[in-house]
C-alpha cells in the first residue's frame, strides 16, 4: 500500500511537471516559434550556398569540356584561333553571368551562416575562407575577363591588336576559374564533413 502510494505521488508530480512546462510554453510562445524560424533560416542558408557550390563547380566542368571539344572539332577542320574564340565566347559570356549570380548567393549565405550559426569549428572558419576565396575568383572571371572579352568580339577579327588581347584574357581566365572550381568542390566536402561530425 506504501509502495502504490509513492507511485501514485511520483506519478502526480510527473505529471504537474509536465502541465507546469505546457503552460510555460503557452506562456511564451515566442520562444518555439523563433526555434522554428531559426531552423528553417538555417536549412534556407544551407541550401542557397549548396546551390551556389554546386553551379560554381559543375558548371565550370560543364563549360570547360565543352570549350575544349569545339576547340578540338575547330583545330581539326582547320579553323583559325578567332573563328574558335567566337565560337567559344559566347558560352563562356553566358556562363559567366550565371556564376556572377552564384558567387553573389554564395557570399550572402556564408555571411548569413556566420552570423546566425551559433556553433563554429575551425572547418567551419575554413569553409568561409574557401567559399569566399572561391566566389571572389568568380567575380575577377565574370567582371575582370570575361566581361572585357564580350566587347572585344566584334574587333577579334579584323583587328590583331584586339585578339591578341582576347587571347590573353582568355589564357588568363583558366587558372582562374580552375582555382574556384577547385576551392568550390574543397567547400562542398568541409559541409560534409560538418553534416558528418554532427
Amino acid at each position: 500500500m506504501v509502495a502504490l502510494l509513492e507511485v501514485t505521488e511520483a506519478e502526480l508530480s510527473c505529471r504537474l511537471h509536465d502541465r507546469k512546462r505546457c503552460w510555460q510554453e503557452a506562456d511564451n510562445p515566442s520562444k518555439s516559434t523563433k526555434s522554428s524560424r531559426y531552423q528553417f533560416m538555417n536549412k534556407l542558408v544551407e541550401t542557397l550556398r549548396l546551390l551556389a557550390l554546386s553551379i560554381i563547380f559543375g558548371g565550370s566542368v560543364a563549360i570547360v569540356f565543352v570549350v575544349v571539344n569545339i576547340a578540338k572539332e575547330g583545330h581539326a577542320a582547320g579553323l583559325d584561333k578567332a573563328t574558335i574564340g567566337l565560337a567559344n565566347a559566347p558560352l563562356f559570356i553566358h556562363f559567366s553571368k550565371l556564376a556572377l549570380g552564384a558567387a553573389i548567393a554564395l557570399i550572402v549565405s556564408e555571411v548569413a551562416d556566420f552570423f546566425t550559426n551559433p556553433e563554429k569549428s575551425k572547418c567551419t572558419f575554413a569553409r568561409y575562407g574557401t567559399s569566399i576565396a572561391s566566389a571572389i575568383l568568380v567575380l575577377v572571371f565574370a567582371l575582370g575577363l570575361t566581361a572585357p572579352m564580350a566587347e572585344m568580339l566584334p574587333q577579334m577579327k579584323t583587328d590583331a591588336e584586339v585578339g591578341a588581347k582576347f587571347d590573353k584574357l582568355h589564357h588568363l581566365s583558366q587558372p582562374v576559374l580552375g582555382t574556384a572550381m577547385l576551392l568550390a568542390i574543397a567547400s562542398i566536402a568541409m559541409s560534409g564533413k560538418k553534416k558528418k561530425a554532427a
